[in-house]
């Protein structure tokens, strides 16, 4: 039986100066992210939701007059980030951030 991801969307990922596009998946446990080219080198990546310390919506702004972009980072706890840019990012950083209550 294949799981159900909760949500999962097309999106490009930066990280550091490399960017890629392909497709963010959100599963109970991991967030998974599949590379359209595979070849590139970023990804695919199983991310589990336990090592996420962080989430939030990416500011271009100051925090005085903050400028959301359509993008998130994710902070692991080896202070690794990724960042994914995609339609609607609010909905994403609200459903990663309900995992930290838990």
């Amino acid at each position: 039986m294949l799981l159900q991801p909760l949500k999962s969307s097309f999106a490009t990922l930066q990280r550091g100066a490399s960017r890629s596009d392909g497709r963010i998946s959100i599963f109970d446990n991991e967030v998974y992210w599949e590379p359209h080219n595979k070849d590139f080198g970023l990804g695919p990546y199983r991310l589990a939701r336990q090592d996420v310390t962080s989430v939030s919506r990416k500011n271009i702004g100051t925090p005085e007059k903050p400028v959301y972009t359509e993008a998130f980072l994710l902070r692991l706890n080896n202070d690794d980030i990724y960042e994914f840019t995609l339609c609607e990012s609010e909905s994403w950083v609200n459903l990663l951030a309900s995992n930290d209550a838990e």
